[in-house]
């Protein structure tokens, strides 16, 4: 007898076969985009600290940046306070990705604000340190107007 099908059996075997490899992959899938999803978001936050600065040499002006708990906020600083206040003009809002949660920032002071001057330097320094699914990184703003992304390996 010739047969072109499969049992019930047989496809009941396959199917538990398929559930257990994917009960096995899906996890470490979830894992892996939850990394992707944290490294494209500290990309970002790093894109936004380049960004003010090159506005800074651009418009020939003091340009800002406010990092809070939900948004990032690039302004042009018209009164050189260095300071985020009502007389300046927002240039870019980012909302912060919930992917990321920040952690410390300039030595632990908890003060995220960062200026550049019209040749793109700063006088702010210091470093905003966040935690994800990927680990922990941080941006180091160094004087006169070095930005650095890495892996935080240790806490100081």
């Amino acid at each position: 007898m010739n047969r072109s099908g499969m049992t019930l059996t047989e496809l009941v075997m396959a199917l538990a076969i398929f559930s257990l490899l994917c009960s096995v992959a899906v996890p470490g899938f979830y894992r892996q985009v939850e990394r992707y999803r944290f490294q494209s978001a500290s990309l970002e936050l790093y894109a936004v600290f380049l960004f003010a600065k090159s506005e800074a040499v651009r418009r020939g002006r003091h340009v800002g940046l406010l990092i809070n708990d939900t948004r990032i906020i690039v302004f042009l600083d018209r009164n050189g306070s260095r300071q985020f206040d009502k007389d300046d003009d927002i240039i870019r809002i980012v909302p912060l990705s919930s992917t990321l949660k920040i952690v410390s920032g300039d030595g632990g002071s908890n003060r995220y604000i960062y200026v550049f001057d019209r040749k793109g330097m700063t006088a702010t320094w210091g470093r905003v340190v966040w935690e994800g699914a990927g680990g922990s990184r941080e941006i180091v703003v160094s004087r006169p107007a070095n930005i650095h992304m890495g892996t935080r390996v240790g806490k100081t």
